[in-house]
C-alpha cells in the first residue's frame, strides 16, 4: 500500500471516470498534493466542466502510472480494471481501495467518525474497513446489491426540460404514484428478508419532502438493523420544519444536495441557500453536489427504436443506470426506472420482464434466484424503447413557467 501511495505523489494519477465521484477523487487529490495527470472518461468528448478530461489511452506510455477507477457499481470497476490490465497497465485501484482510504481519512481504522464516513460512502463510495463495520456479522443475500433506490414519490419542486423522471409528464397527465405508507412497511419487511443486508438505502427519483409520509418511512430505514446508512437526494427548494431538521440530523443520515443555482430563479437560489444554512444550523450531515456546470444523458422519447440483439446488448453495456437497483412505484424490484416509467405514462408494459415481485407468494429463495437471474441479463426489455446514454445535455435547464 505504501508503494502505491509514493507512485501517487512521484508519478501523479489518472482518474478513469469524470462524473461526481471522479470529482470528488479529484478534490481529494488537489487536498493531499498529489498531481493529477489526466481524466479518462469514454464520454470525454461531451465533458467540458473536468480538467485534463480526455479519451482512455491505453498507448499511454508510462504503464506504472497509478489509475483509480471512480465509479460506483464493483462490478463495472473490474470490467475497467480487466480491460487496463489487458493493455499492459500495472497500477491500478478503484474507489473501494484500501489505499483510497489512506487518502479519505488519515484515520487509523478503528477511530471511525460515524458522521465523516457515512458521508464518504455517499459520495466517494466508502472504504471497505467502515463498510465492514456496519456490516458486521449480517448476511447479504444478494452481493451485487450495495446501494437501494427508493422512490417515494415523482412528484418535485423544479420542472427541468430534460428530466429523466418525467416527472412534468407526470403531473400533466395527473398520474399520481405516491407510495402507501402501511403496504410499504410490509414490503420492507419482505424486502429485509430477500435482500438482508444493504449497504446503502438511497431515496431519490422525486422530491422526497413533497412525500406526506416521508419522516415515517425514513424512519423505517433508520430502525432497520439491515440499511448501513441511509441518503436522501434534494435538490433544497423546499421549506422545512425546526422539527423536520432536527430528525434529518440522524446519525445515520446523509443528505445529497443537488445544487442547480445557476438554472434557478432569485426565489429558488435564496431558499437553496436558506436550506444550506439550516443544514448547518441543525447538524444535519449533507454533501452539496455541484451541478451547475454539470450533465445529464438524454435518454430519448419512449418509442421502439427497433434495435438488433446486438445493438440492445451493446446499449445496456455502456448505460450509466443499468446497475441502478431500486424498488418501483407499485413496489417491485427493478434495475431500470424506465420500465415503470413507460408502464405509468402509458407508452409499453416491460414490467413483466423487467421487474421482480417482491410480494408475490414464493419461497424467498425463489425471489432471489428470479432476481439473480435478472442481473445476468445482457439486456432488459425496456431497452427496445430507449435511446439509451450516448447523448450528453446540460444538468437542471429549466422550463419557464411557475413551479410548485
Amino acid at each position: 500500500m505504501e508503494d502505491i501511495i509514493k507512485k501517487m505523489y512521484e508519478r501523479g494519477v489518472i482518474i478513469y471516470g469524470g462524473g461526481r465521484i471522479g470529482k470528488q477523487i479529484i478534490k481529494e487529490l488537489q487536498n493531499n498534493h498529489i498531481p493529477l495527470v489526466s481524466v479518462w472518461d469514454r464520454n470525454a468528448e461531451n465533458i467540458s466542466n473536468v480538467e485534463k478530461i480526455k479519451l482512455p489511452d491505453y498507448q499511454y506510455p508510462e504503464k506504472e502510472t497509478v489509475i483509480i477507477i471512480c465509479i460506483f457499481s464493483e462490478k463495472i470497476c473490474e470490467e475497467i480494471k480487466e480491460e487496463l490490465k489487458n493493455h499492459a497497465f500495472q497500477t491500478i485501484i478503484s474507489i473501494y481501495s484500501e489505499e483510497l482510504s489512506v487518502l479519505h481519512c488519515n484515520l487509523e481504522k478503528k477511530n471511525f467518525n460515524f458522521k465523516r464516513c457515512r458521508k464518504c460512502i455517499l459520495t466517494t463510495g466508502g472504504c471497505k474497513e467502515y463498510i465492514m463495520e456496519l456490516k458486521k456479522d449480517r448476511e447479504q443475500y444478494i452481493d451485487e446489491i450495495d446501494t437501494l433506490f427508493l422512490a417515494p414519490t415523482l412528484k418535485c419542486t423544479l420542472n427541468c426540460i430534460h428530466c429523466a423522471q418525467h416527472t412534468g409528464e407526470y403531473k400533466k397527465k395527473k398520474i399520481d404514484v405516491d407510495w402507501d405508507y402501511e403496504i410499504f412497511k410490509e414490503v420492507w419487511k419482505k424486502a429485509e428478508q430477500v435482500f438482508g443486508w444493504v449497504k446503502e438505502v438511497r431515496f431519490g427519483s422525486g422530491e422526497l419532502f413533497l412525500y406526506k409520509d416521508w419522516e415515517k418511512i425514513v424512519r423505517i430505514c433508520l430502525d432497520s438493523e439491515w440499511i448501513g446508512s441511509v441518503g436522501i437526494i434534494t435538490n433544497g427548494i423546499h421549506s422545512l420544519s425546526e422539527e423536520q431538521y432536527f430528525f434529518l440530523s440522524n446519525p445515520k443520515i446523509v443528505v445529497l444536495l443537488d445544487d442547480y443555482s445557476s438554472k434557478l430563479e432569485e426565489k429558488q437560489k435564496q431558499l437553496l441557500e436558506k436550506t444550506k444554512e439550516f443544514f448547518y444550523k441543525y447538524n444535519v450531515n449533507f454533501a452539496v453536489l455541484d451541478n451547475n456546470e454539470g450533465t445529464w444523458y438524454a435518454f430519448g422519447e419512449i418509442k421502439d427504436y427497433h434495435l438488433k440483439e446486438t445493438e440492445l446488448k451493446y446499449l445496456y453495456q455502456k448505460c450509466v443506470v443499468n446497475r441502478c437497483f431500486f424498488l418501483t412505484s407499485d413496489y417491485q424490484f427493478s434495475i431500470c426506472g424506465r420500465a415503470n416509467i413507460a408502464k405509468d405514462l402509458g407508452y409499453i408494459d416491460t414490467t413483466k420482464e423487467d421487474c421482480i415481485e417482491l410480494m408475490s407468494y414464493e419461497d424467498v429463495e425463489k425471489i432471489r434466484e428470479k432476481i439473480r437471474t435478472l442481473l445476468k441479463k445482457d439486456h432488459l426489455e425496456i431497452c427496445r424503447y430507449c435511446a439509451g446514454c450516448c447523448q450528453i445535455i446540460a444538468a437542471g435547464e429549466q422550463n419557464k413557467r411557475e413551479h410548485t
